[in-house]
């Protein structure tokens, strides 16, 4: 426990550090680098600054009203939790981030640069400027009111699911069209999909997409 107004410059190099209670008004500077790091909870009004370079790093909360520049740059983050009003500048740089879950009112500024990003839910109000470069993003839903501005630039997009009222800004780039409506009026192999959801397709060989479509004039 460390009630006290301000804990800086910890240092926990040891093998394990678990059940860590840090409730005062803020927590700056602390590293983790070692294998495991469970238990903690950081329900303080800031918490900045936090490395976790290790191994694992399971089961944190952060409650709280801010969780800014966090990074775990490490091989496995999972059992995350960001109920708070704002999280920002996130970045999950390694190989596999599962079970992440953001329902508080503004995630933004969200990377996800690492081979495979699985499972990742964002039920809340707004989810804006997410970015998925990396080569496989599966199993995404975004069930809230407005998701504008993602960016799906990828090799494989798969089971995604926007089933709520507003679903605008959506760029799928470098992926082949899929067996919709196409208009067939560009020469470029993308396909954009605009707020209505409507997929423009752009296809070298024009031909192909009027064929499947015989009522689409090809240009």
């Amino acid at each position: 426990m460390f009630p006290s107004s301000c804990v800086s410059s910890l240092m926990f190099p040891t093998s394990c550090v678990s059940g860590l209670k840090f409730p005062t008004s803020c927590v700056s500077g602390l590293k983790f680098p070692t294998s495991c790091v469970s238990g903690l909870k950081f329900p303080s009004s800031c918490v900045s600054g936090l490395k976790f370079p290790s191994s694992c790093v399971s089961s944190l909360k952060f409650p709280s009203s801010c969780v800014s520049s966090l990074k775990f740059p490490s091989s496995c983050v999972s059992g995350l939790k960001f109920p708070s009003s704002c999280v920002s500048g996130l970045k999950f740089p390694s190989s596999c981030v599962s079970g992440l879950k953001f329902p508080s009112s503004c995630v933004s500024s969200l990377k996800f640069p690492s081979s495979c990003v699985s499972s990742l839910k964002f039920p809340s109000s707004c989810v804006s400027g997410l970015k998925f470069p990396s080569s496989c993003v599966s199993g995404l839903k975004f069930p809230s009111s407005c998701v504008s501005g993602l960016k799906f630039p990828s090799s494989c997009v798969s089971s995604l699911k926007f089933p709520s009222s507003c679903v605008s800004s959506l760029n799928f780039i470098g992926l082949t069209c899929p067996l919709l409506t196409c208009p067939c009026v560009t020469d470029f192999p993308l396909c954009i999909y605009t707020s209505r959801l409507v997929c423009h397709c752009r296809i070298i060989v024009c031909l192909s997409c009027c064929d499947l479509f015989p009522a689409v004039s090809c240009h």
